[in-house]
């Protein structure tokens, strides 16, 4: 019996052990599960407490959204916080709470910018914000280029041209300071020979990130400052600025320049076409004079004895001018060229018969190779094929000009963001102290922001004048809600769609007079050509869809309404002109030219400059301007579609975000000085 009890206990302790082991397992897996399970629920809770913190920021742009919404949000993070808590999730917690923090903190950040704003021209957007699409990476940019390795400036980029403003007379190399100054300053855009004549024994190694971002900086500025003022404010300006060459790549063997009139005569040369006139004037003759000069070197050499004297100046011009297309590290490679196309060395052998042309041919174009960009390489092939000493000085020293311009744009391209960035403050101290000085005078731009300050409750309530004003707003209350930025932009419209100003332009916009004449003509003659087309349209019911004839009538009449000066007024004489102008782009664009009757109904159009449809569209070009201009980014406003100006709507676009970034960088420039004038207004207004 004992050992029946005996074998009965242990059974009985076995089953207990099993089910303790069983419960034992349940447990761990329901620990395991409860940990999951409040892991997702609180990951679940932070997710949906900063989803909660998006939608508090955004409503916060409007203070009935925000006033409405904020009590209601604020109410759930708490909940969230509460739940947390409860579930003893410390780490999520934390997290959240520290998000809030972070919120409150920017919150505050940002209405504190806003409140400097309002009261100063400068306002709350960035000049990247009117660079073009293809800059985004604007400070990613500003990195890589810091950090960038010299080795990357040995594969040059290819260049595009554009149509902003460009350089082209005043930017001819080697003539002009500018392009020396850009060449000559190689230095400071390379890390590995930024110290390079201090040490010869210094390693390649860079310092670290900080160090050399604050180098860089400091080195933007150097280059900045040593740029002619107004060269630097077309780059600051046009983020695709390059320089040309006034001097066309001709070769020895090509024909001159062409002349604009074969009966050119002095005559000519004081009408209207004065300018362009003397520019080919201008390319021919010095095509024709370096031809001859090279002619006459060959001349000199083939003389009996030999006269050097040019043929050494002229060859010790193009070692420096090759030289100084090398990387400034390349000291040995510098040395090399001086010691292979050593002037009297080259002189000396060419003149005894030792050397020929081939040899120094074969030196000039291994060399030119080596340091020429790769689509340079068919104009070096003409340097290859050169014959003779004039062929050979001609055709090399025209690539030569090509590859220090290609030099020069690199340079642009690759620094353009630092320079951006801190040419403004280059240019900021520039204009103070000249003004300080009493250099500058302010009277016009006084006169100009006064007048704007008085006026500005008769266009305060417009649409588009001021993101805090509504037309339900009285004039006085809504010019008290415009900031000065906006007070600044409305003054722009004097400049941009009048000409009461032409004669006493704002000094501080005077540099940008020119092409804000010409914006202003092109978008005087976009509403114009639009108005024209639409009442030609309705007249001639084909051309409705017929986008092949609506382009070609865009292309011809802009510039024909520019150049022909209709965009001043309109009599019968311009009216005849525009018709015949009109007719001639419509058929150009059509399959089937204009019948009689169709250029009958044409010219019985009633097209004057007070026409309603013209006044209209001005109406809109204005309030398109208004949208762009006000935007916190104007390259990503798009044009409204359906508003008479579809024709040009590409056009106009770009003529909005110039004006754009001619602005945002001139407010930035004189902010000191709009901010001290509107002020002295405001206060004298509030006074009396």
């Amino acid at each position: 019996m004992r050992d029946i009890h005996a074998v009965s206990q242990q059974n009985v302790y076995s089953a207990n052990s099993q089910l303790v082991h069983a419960i034992e397992q349940h447990l761990e897996a329901f620990r395991t599960w409860q940990s999951k399970d409040l892991s997702h629920l609180g990951k679940a809770l932070v997710d949906h407490y900063h989803r909660l913190l998006l939608l508090k920021q955004s409503v916060s742009t409007h203070q009935c959204t925000k006033g409405e919404w904020h009590p209601h949000i604020n109410e759930q993070l708490e909940m969230i916080e509460a739940r947390l808590q409860s579930l003893g999730d410390h780490r999520n917690l934390d997290a959240c709470i520290k998000a809030n923090q972070e919120f409150v903190k920017q919150q505050e950040e940002k209405e504190n910018e806003r409140q400097c704003a309002r009261h100063s021209v400068r306002g709350i957007r960035r000049i990247s914000d009117t660079a073009p699409p293809s800059s985004e990476g604007f400070d990613r940019h500003c990195k890589r280029i810091i950090g960038a390795e010299c080795s990357a400036f040995q594969h040059p980029v290819q260049y595009h041209q554009n149509d902003d403003i460009k350089m082209s007379g005043s930017s001819t190399f080697p003539n002009t300071s500018i392009s020396r100054d850009i060449l000559s300053s190689k230095p400071i855009f390379f890390g590995d020979s930024i110290q390079e004549n201090a040490s010869s024994n210094r390693d390649n190694t860079r310092d670290n990130d900080s160090s050399s971002s604050t180098d860089y900086i400091q080195l933007v500025k150097q280059l900045a400052t040593s740029w002619d003022a107004d060269f630097l404010h077309q780059v600051c300006v046009n983020p695709s600025f390059q320089l040309e060459s006034g001097r066309e790549l001709r070769f020895y063997e090509d024909e001159p320049p062409p002349e604009s009139d074969p009966h050119l005569n002095m005559a000519d040369l004081s009408g209207e076409n004065i300018a362009s006139n003397w520019v080919n004037l201008h390319k021919r003759v010095d095509f024709m004079t370096r031809k001859a000069l090279m002619d006459n070197v060959r001349q000199d050499l083939q003389a009996n004895p030999p006269r050097t004297l040019v043929w050494k100046q002229l060859l010790s011009e193009f070692v420096e001018r090759l030289c100084a297309t090398t990387l400034p590290r390349q000291v040995k490679l510098r040395d090399t060229i001086r010691e292979e196309l050593n002037v009297e060395n080259v002189t000396e052998t060419f003149c005894n018969g030792i050397t020929s042309i081939a040899d120094i041919r074969g030196t000039i174009v291994y060399y030119m190779k080596m340091l020429a960009a790769p689509k340079r390489d068919d104009e070096i092939k003409k340097v290859e094929s050169s014959k003779n000493t004039a062929d050979l000085l001609f055709n090399s020293f025209a690539v030569i000009e090509a590859m220090q311009i290609d030099l020069a744009n690199y340079v642009l391209e690759s620094y353009r963001p630092l320079i951006l960035k801190h040419g403004i403050e280059v240019e900021r101290d520039r204009m103070r102290d000249l003004i300080t000085s009493g250099a500058v005078g302010l009277e016009n731009t006084r006169m100009w922001l006064g007048r704007t300050m008085r006026f500005a409750q008769d266009s305060a309530i417009e649409p588009y004048v001021s993101e805090k004003t509504s037309t339900l707003d009285t004039t006085k209350d809504a010019v008290d809600k415009m900031t000065f930025a906006e007070l600044f932009f409305l003054a722009t419209e004097a400049i941009v769609f009048s000409r009461e100003l032409d004669n006493a332009f704002p000094e501080t916009l005077l540099v940008d007079q020119q092409t804000l004449s010409k914006a202003r003509e092109q978008l005087t003659a976009i509403a114009h050509v639009c108005a024209l087309y639409i009442l030609i349209s309705h007249r001639v019911n084909r051309l409705k869809n017929n986008e092949k004839a609506a382009n070609a009538f865009r292309d011809l009449m802009i510039p024909a309404f520019i150049n022909q000066k209709w965009i001043n007024g309109l009599n019968d004489d311009e009216l005849r002109c525009i018709f015949c102008f009109s007719i001639f782009a419509l058929n150009k664009g059509l399959d089937t030219p204009l019948s009689e009757e169709e250029v009958g109904s044409i010219r019985s159009i009633d097209f004057r400059s007070d026409a309603p449809v013209l006044s209209l569209l001005q109406k809109r070009v204005k309030e398109e301007y208004r949208r762009v201009i006000r935007s916190k980014s104007p390259v990503a406003v798009c044009l409204r579609l359906n508003n008479g100006l579809d024709l040009s709507i590409n056009l106009l676009r770009e003529n909005f975000i110039r004006l754009a970034r001619i602005f945002d960088h001139n407010r930035q420039v004189y902010d000191f000085v709009y901010d001290d004038i509107i002020k002295t207004v405001l206060s004298a207004q509030s006074s009396s």
